[in-house]
């Protein structure tokens, strides 16, 4: 009766296959946090339904909930204040406009019901329609902070993940530097840390840290800093094109755009359960007060992430200095910067009334462009000045402000440029036809036609490949994989529109030029960028690996982890190569928390040892090496939870040495100096998984000169691996036939003690035979 029309829209409906009604309990649970206040007591109880079954829990709501909640729910209902409307709070009532809840309500309902289709859209114009506030950052005020974990655990998680890769005689002398550590500066450190950590509640105690980390560094961006994602090919001839599909993106992103501006975009959650990820609940959620928002959505099994970098998605760009760089971003802007032959140009692509600009205006201004470019009629200024970018930070600040010096059109092209949205950069010349190819256009290139400060570079191909070049200081791959994501599913429920006609692009506005001027001196140091550059990219090898002889639906069949099973072949394979082990990081994210960012999960462990000796010992039983790898597999995955939920020990024991350093950076307390430190965090195998039907593939650059870097995604039938290193082209890729032949020893191994009677799963067998096979096996 309290929501009218718009409870019993969404109650007598026809369900969809993935949304589910909350159960008597639920229910009970989810209306008393919303109300908060009981805004509901008089009204909700009129309905006989439910007034019997709130009768029954009001001396005690507690009893509705999980008994792991009840702690929480004691808190949620002690008096807060809240937003004044649609309801206010008074110390011992709430009055409760009925009425403007009830036509938001259904407004709001109403517009969830529309298709999934351009959901970008409909998320900017849900906002501006109904005139409601944006709910984009609804969770960020009540998200629960990064936990700063004991030290003893850190130091016995450090000693755990270290032991391996040590001698006997190097164990014990790390062993001794711990523990003086424990008892010595170590507790004080840890003090000091939860002192600023507390006096800074908005904030979390690794952020300032890592934010330094990244800046102060004076390594070149592109390989060592910017990974790259790329786009899911089109399948549509038409959209093949490189004008029609870089105009797809650019209209994608300015949708995306106008609804982050206006606070319209869904927030970013994590949904384990079904309700969370329902129309109703989406619409409720928004009138929980955004001090206790994260709650509800907590306790119904939908975890809200961390949004604090989306504002830097846009129009941010990571500005060189002397000894640390800054991170600037231009909050209004609307245009985007054009990168084409080695020159730039400025182009608007969100109209002054904050609307997109349509795809036949954007599609008739590239053709423009690019046929004033193919007929040399672009000469303007120098080229070739975003090789500075690929340069050291230092030596990029001074070139940059010798520029600035140089002329004011110099100061104003690189006004436009750092203020733009992003860089859209047309490869006109590139078609990459292979992954490896991809991979070294989308990561580095030539970097003749690059921006490599931008927060991100979208980059399209001559054959209508596309990818995104993020530089990593201002955020983490979360927050850029659902923009990919978004823009992907937007692009690929656009209708491919008519091309535009002759006429339509002689008679639009070609983008501004934004020339540069050089004097000679200048002109010589572009030169040298690009020499150097050059030698760089030659001494980057790519391998991409496709294993297609099973992937996820097999692996769950055997009741072992997808991730944790590919970190141990890559363990086995490293260790075969080379006969010892090396060093491991897994990237892991901690967007669950207030200003999260990520966590090192350290896959070796002294289980990988008993792992390598089961698997190198030919005696072994096919029992006693499934007993190692799930053994070790266990505990990876134990660590990669802890990783994720806070209680990792690399970046807390990063933050003890920071402060140490800034106390006495003459003299580091003995965990830090001792070699051990140091031999851990040279990170040989430096991984990352990442999977999405948006993205077809990604990668990065090795860490380390004797390392290799490993992006890997595991899908239902298959896994991809894309090994980038500084060593030959022959090592690498042996090192990723390694990793193929561990995958099939593993295969095999999990097979053998299943009682596996005939040949191994065929590979060209369809993957629903797979499964047929595998659930055939769990039954016997």
């Amino acid at each position: 009766e309290l929501f009218g029309d718009a409870t019993t829209h969404h109650l007598d409906r026809p369900r969809k296959q993935h949304e589910k009604c909350l159960d008597a309990e639920q229910f009970l649970m989810f209306a008393q946090l919303s109300a908060h206040a009981r805004f509901a007591s008089a009204r909700l109880l009129r309905s006989s339904s439910v007034s019997a079954l709130t009768a029954t829990t009001t001396a005690s709501s507690s009893s509705v909930l999980p008994r792991s909640a009840a702690p929480l729910h004691s808190q949620l209902f002690s008096p807060v204040a809240h937003r004044a409307a649609p309801f206010s709070v008074s110390a011992s009532t709430l009055a409760f406009n009925s009425s403007a809840l009830h036509t938001n309500w259904l407004s709001c309902s109403l517009k969830c019901e529309q298709p999934d289709d351009h959901r970008l859209q409909q998320q900017t114009q849900r906002c501006i329609s109904t005139g409601r506030p944006g709910t984009t950052y609804h969770f960020q005020k009540s998200m629960p902070r990064l936990p700063i974990p004991e030290l003893d655990d850190s130091l016995s998680k450090y000693m755990r993940a270290v032991s391996p890769l040590l001698s006997p005689e190097e164990l014990e002398r790390t062993q001794a530097a711990v523990e003086a550590f424990r008892t010595g500066e170590g507790p004080a450190l840890h003090a000091e840390l939860k002192a600023r950590d507390a006096a800074d509640p908005e904030n979390s105690f690794i952020n300032p840290f890592w934010d330094d980390m990244y800046l102060e560094s004076r390594v070149p961006l592109p390989i060592n800093v910017n990974p790259f994602l790329q786009f899911t090919s089109e399948e549509r001839p038409a959209m093949q094109d490189m004008c029609k599909r870089a105009a797809n993106f650019l209209h994608a992103s300015a949708l995306f755009r106008i609804a982050l501006k206006n606070e319209s975009l869904e927030p970013d959650v994590f949904h384990v359960g079904e309700v969370t990820n329902t129309s109703w609940f989406k619409t409720l959620i928004t009138f929980i007060p955004e001090a206790i928002a994260y709650y509800p959505a907590y306790l119904l099994k939908g975890y809200p992430l961390d949004m604090c970098q989306y504002p830097r998605l846009f129009g941010t760009t990571r500005l060189p200095h002397e000894s640390r760089d800054i991170v600037q971003t231009a909050p209004d802007s609307r245009h985007v910067v054009v990168a084409l032959g080695g020159r730039f140009y400025r182009m608007d692509i969100v109209n002054a009334d904050d609307s997109a600009v349509s795809f036949v205006d954007l599609e008739a201004q590239l053709r423009g462009l690019l046929k004033a470019h193919e007929a040399g009629q672009l000469q303007a200024g120098d080229a070739n000045v975003g090789l500075f970018t690929t340069l050291e930070r230092t030596r990029w600040s001074q070139l940059r402000k010798q520029l600035e010096e140089c002329s004011a059109q110099n100061r104003s092209s690189l006004e436009s440029i750092d203020s733009a949205l992003f860089t859209l950069c047309l490869d006109a010349e590139a078609e990459p036809t292979g992954h490896a190819s991809a991979a070294h256009t989308f990561l580095h290139s030539d970097g003749r036609n690059r921006w490599f400060d931008k927060s991100f570079s979208a980059v399209v191909t001559r054959n209508g490949k596309a990818a995104l070049n993020f530089e990593h200081s201002w955020g983490d791959g979360v927050s850029v994989l659902r923009f990919a994501n978004e823009v992907y599913d937007e692009m690929l429920s656009t209708e491919v529109w008519a091309d535009v006609t002759a006429e339509q692009v002689e008679a639009s506005p070609l983008p501004q030029a934004l020339p540069f001027e050089l004097d000679a001196s200048l002109r010589t140091e572009v030169e040298s960028a690009e020499r150097s550059f050059e030698k760089l990219c030659k001494s980057l090898c790519f391998e991409v690996m496709s294993f297609e002889d099973f992937g996820k639906d097999v692996i769950k069949g055997f009741k072992i982890s997808p991730d944790g099973l590919v970190q141990m072949a890559m363990q086995l394979a490293y260790h075969r190569l080379y006969h010892r082990l090396a060093s491991t990081y897994e990237s892991a994210s901690t967007a669950g928390f207030r200003k999260g960012r990520t966590e090192c999960i350290r896959p070796v462990s002294p289980a990988v040892v008993e792992l390598i000796k089961a698997f190198g010992n030919p005696t072994a039983t096919n029992e006693e090496r499934q007993a190692a790898l799930r053994t070790a597999v266990d505990s990876h995955s134990a660590n990669s939870l802890e990783a994720k939920i806070g209680k990792g020990m690399d970046r807390h024991l990063y933050a003890l040495l920071c402060i140490a350093k800034q106390k006495n950076p003459d003299q580091l307390p003995s965990l830090f100096a001792d070699p051990a430190w140091t031999l851990l965090n040279h990170n040989i195998l430096s991984t990352s998984t990442l999977v999405s039907p948006a993205i077809e593939g990604g990668g990065f650059g090795p860490v380390v000169e004797d390392g290799y870097g490993v992006g890997y995604g595991v899908v239902d039938d298959g896994m991809r691996f894309a090994i980038s290193s500084y060593k030959d082209a022959d090592e690498t890729h042996r090192y990723a036939e390694e990793i193929r032949e561990a995958l099939r020893d593993i295969r095999t191994v999990l097979e053998g003690l299943c009682g596996w009677a005939g040949d191994p799963l065929d590979p060209v067998k369809s993957i629903n035979e797979q499964r047929k096979t595998v659930s055939s096996l769990k039954r016997e």
